[in-house]
This record gives C-alpha cells, structure tokens and sequence, in this order.
C-alpha cells in the first residue's frame, strides 16, 4: 500500500526528503535539523472527490530529541500512519486547496497573537515560575516572532500595558543573560 519512493539526506543543508506514495497521495516531506529538533514540512497533494489533482494539506511540525535523519524518517511515516492519511482523505473528499494559501495578513496574525498571549497568561505559561520580568518578556517575544509577526516589542508592549523602553530594555536583559541571541536589527 504505502511506497517509500525516496529519502535523500543532505547532511551540508542539514536537511533530508522524503517522498511517500500511499494509493492517490503524494506526500513531499522536507526533513530540516535544527538545534534541538527536527521539523517537518509536509505537502500532500492527491485526487479530491471530483477527480481533480490538487494540493491537499501543507503544514509543519516539530519534533525534539530525534538523534538522525533516519529517526525523523521512522517519525514522518509513523506520522503519516497514523494521522495524515486519514487528514488527507478528508481533505480530498473537502474538494483539497484550490491554491496555496496566502500567508495571513499582519492584523490577521496580530489578532491571533494577541488571543495567544492573553490565554498563555491565563494558564501561567508566560511566567513558568521564573518571577524575572525578562524571562516573561522573552517567552512573550518568543511567541509574537514564531507566528512571523514582525513588530514584537511594541506589541509586547501595550500587551503589558508598559512603555516600549521598557520592553526593550527586558529583551537587552535577555540577550545580556545568554537567553536571546544578539541581532543587529532593533526587532
């Protein structure tokens, strides 16, 4: 049933791919070595219920203490196993992604992130018992800049409720105590 077609690993790119054919999908999966994780970038595409060919599902995920490109292998077609196919037969028979969804707007994601950042409060995961007020502040940049919002601090800023100096001043702690790498760039 499923076909592993081809995994290539590119250990200079510090990235694999993998293709999977399963009966009407196909499913391109680049495999990308990070830090601490390996994170997925899956597109199926595949045959909707009209019989048209069309891009099904495009999505990423992350997964931590993976050892080689072939452990992220056994995870992407476990992945695919168990979750992904049965994703995918409901997005053919949805009639799949006419075109490639643009990326959100910014008051889109803005909306988003700050939805995000008042409910991680709520639960506590923006303290995560560390009282030091840059620590939050670097959880809080952490977030507003993994949803590819561009101007972090002053939203940080009126989410707080404080002046921007003062946002900027927490995140200069932050890279001060090794916790935020040093940019360039104000943002």
């Amino acid at each position: 049933m499923k076909t592993l077609i081809d995994f290539r690993t590119k250990p200079k790119e510090k990235r694999a791919e993998l293709i999977i054919r399963d009966d009407d999908f196909v499913a391109t999966v680049d495999v990308l070595k990070q830090e601490n994780a390996f994170t997925f970038d899956w597109w199926i595409s595949g045959t909707t219920r009209d019989d048209q060919l069309r891009l099904l599902m495009r999505f990423q995920v992350s997964v931590p203490d993976l050892n080689t490109s072939f452990d992220a292998l056994e995870v992407a077609e476990s992945f695919w196993e168990k979750s992904l196919r049965e994703m995918a037969w409901g997005s053919a028979n949805g009639g799949g992604l006419p075109d490639l969804p643009s990326p959100p707007s910014v008051e889109t994601r803005r909306e988003h992130v700050k939805i995000h950042l008042k409910e991680h409060n709520e639960v506590g995961n923006l303290d995560k018992g560390d009282s030091r007020a840059y620590t939050r502040t670097l959880r809080e940049y952490q977030l507003v800049k993994s949803f590819g919002y561009k101007s972090a601090q002053p939203l940080i800023a009126e989410f707080e409720d404080v002046p921007l100096s003062t946002i900027v001043r927490r995140l200069s702690m932050a890279r001060d105590a090794g916790l935020l790498p040093k940019q360039n760039s104000k943002d």
